[in-house]
């Protein structure tokens, strides 16, 4: 079985984004701003706690970033998308890591396989596909470069 995922974004004309990159970047969007009460709460809970409210503050702009992009049609999403792929990841793999035997493991087992990685994924396949806007045309100063974002 295999399962693709149809993302289309506005394009270089300013056609609409499709409903398929506007339900992927509510998704995310979501997400990111699930985040923020968390983030409070952590940043409320001292300085021990310091490292992972900022961890949890890039991985909410990385997310929110991507959504905004996404739906603007700008190829710059792809690296938000990359980096909030990397984040979140890397967040689920130290929350394992350093969870202690128990209740505590059961929730980050679970944050990590029902939150974590699935917006990692899916992000990774953002950061990954090949489309339109794949190349964007950067000119500045009389100069005129070309800004490669696609795999």
């Amino acid at each position: 079985m295999s399962t693709t995922i149809a993302i289309s974004t506005t394009d270089r004309a300013g056609r609409a984004a499709t409903a398929d990159s506007r339900t992927v970047a509510l998704v995310l969007g979501a997400a990111g701003l699930a985040l923020l009460p968390w983030i409070v709460v952590l940043a409320a809970a001292g300085p021990e706690a310091t490292g992972w409210a900022v961890l949890d503050a890039l991985e909410a702009v990385c997310l929110l970033g991507t959504a905004g992009l996404l739906l603007t049609g700008r190829p710059l999403h792809r690296a938000f998308a990359a980096l909030a792929a990397l984040l979140l990841a890397g967040d689920a793999l130290v929350d394992l890591r350093t969870a202690p035997a128990g209740s505590a493991l059961l929730v980050a087992l679970a944050m990590a396989l029902l939150a974590e990685l699935p917006l990692a994924a899916l992000c990774g396949a953002l950061a990954l596909r090949r489309g339109r806007g794949a190349a964007r045309s950067v000119t500045g100063r009389g100069a005129r470069a070309e800004l490669a974002l696609a795999a």
